[in-house]
């Protein structure tokens, strides 16, 4: 009979890595990397913390016109993720429960775990959205339930439609396009869009589940734990404005009003002067949108100045050209949402707008058992002690994990309540 065989570490730890892989919402839709470099003896996080991987950037450049020779240098772009994040479920059980079958010893131990390490991944990679500059909807109205009369912006489908054009303007793939939407931004995107004309069988869909499912060229996913923002004190409109005309980089000097906050994630754009907008990715043309940026740490204003650090870089001419111009002198910035207030941040993105390293776990000495498994870019590992005095095992399960926004401009935040 099944339940007189043991379970195995190995065992266990296949099935555990079954159920987190298989309950992974967005880790399952980004860019995954399994680093083996340490697959014989383990990374460790006493005194040396996993490895750090250089993701290689295409490289980028111009259309030369005429016959004469323009060459270019070759400049290589690189995002380093660093596999830092040590996240581990421990349990105590007892020897009679090794005698279980493995759909039942995965019903009470390793599925309650696997679920539990899924949540924290896929929370811990949703906190990227810090990065992403591009949005759409109305901060405060959950994305699909605007009306004609009132905060269209949010409108179905015009809100996830948007989103995706974002996607679109920075050359972004047609395929393998998602949006990640809280319970309620799905329920009522699920009402605004019942009324349009949809094939029967994804309005059965829609009516027997309450999920969207694919629709608009996205694959919707739903998850329970999309993350807050809560805007700095700053003014949406009229407390800050550029210092000095001709800026580039990544800094920003301005004007604002001394003690109020910026927090890292507050988006902006210019609203006066000079029109700072998107450009093409290859031709470098004005797309005629207002580009927007993301504050990318936290600063106070203090003697009516501050310098903000922000993404993108305002870059104005050659191959990694961001923006059509620079902002003006005194040029306003307005920011998105009311001071001070938390908003929802579901997102819209491709594939490639982010990424997940995951790398091996020593397998240590001196314990009962020790077990690791790979599969699809995610490492789990399992190891087990056994306390003679309660005859017990006490285990833990380990996952050893990096994000990095890949190509932030590759996703757009879609604004809830």
């Amino acid at each position: 009979m099944a339940g007189n065989s043991l379970l195995t570490p190995t065992m266990i730890t296949r099935e555990a890595l079954r159920v987190l892989h298989n309950s992974l919402h967005f880790a399952s839709s980004v860019t995954r990397s399994y680093d083996d470099s340490f697959a014989n003896s383990g990374a460790t996080v006493s005194g040396k913390i996993g490895p750090s991987l250089r993701i290689r950037k295409p490289n980028r450049y111009t259309v030369s016109t005429g016959p004469a020779l323009s060459v270019q240098d070759t400049v290589e772009d690189y995002v380093t993720l660093t596999v830092s994040t040590q996240k581990h479920i421990d349990m105590r059980f007892s020897t009679a429960d090794l005698t279980l079958t493995i759909d039942e010893f995965s019903d009470r131990y390793i599925r309650p775990a696997g679920l539990l390490l899924a949540s924290t991944m896929d929370y811990d990679g949703l906190q990227l959205f810090t990065s992403v500059y591009n949005t759409v909807g109305v901060p405060g109205v959950q994305p699909g339930a605007g009306t004609d009369s009132t905060n269209s912006s949010a409108k179905a489908p015009g809100v996830f439609l948007n989103g995706s054009a974002y996607l679109s303007n920075y050359a972004a793939p047609e395929s393998e396009r998602y949006c990640i939407l809280s319970p309620f931004a799905q329920a009522a995107g699920v009402a605004g869009l019942s009324g349009l004309f949809n094939p029967q069988s994804v309005l059965s869909e829609q009516y027997e589940k309450g999920t969207i499912g694919n629709a608009l060229g996205l694959d919707f996913k739903v998850f329970q734990n999309i993350p807050r923002l809560t805007v700095g004190s700053r003014l949406a409109t009229g407390d800050a404005s550029a210092s000095t005309g001709s800026q580039t980089g990544s800094s920003l000097a301005i004007y604002a009003t001394s003690g109020h906050t910026f927090v890292a994630g507050d988006v902006f754009y210019f609203s006066s002067g000079t029109a700072v907008n998107t450009v093409n990715q290859e031709t470098k043309a004005d797309t005629g949108t207002a580009q927007q940026f993301v504050v990318t740490s936290a600063t106070t204003a203090a003697g009516g100045t501050a310098t903000l650090t922000i993404s993108p870089s305002i870059i104005t001419s050659g191959a990694t050209q961001t923006v059509t111009a620079s902002p003006d002198n005194g040029a306003a910035l307005t920011f998105i949402g009311t001071a001070s207030t938390a908003y929802s941040n579901n997102l819209i993105y491709h594939k490639d707008a982010f990424a997940l390293a995951t790398a091996d776990l020593v397998l240590p000495k001196g314990v009962d058992m020790a077990a690791r498994e790979v599969w699809d870019g995610i490492s789990v590992r399992l190891v087990r002690q056994y306390d003679i005095n309660n005859d017990n095992i006490v285990a833990r399960l380990d996952v050893l994990y990096g994000w990095v926004p890949l190509y932030p401009q590759l996703a757009c935040r879609v604004l809830g309540a």
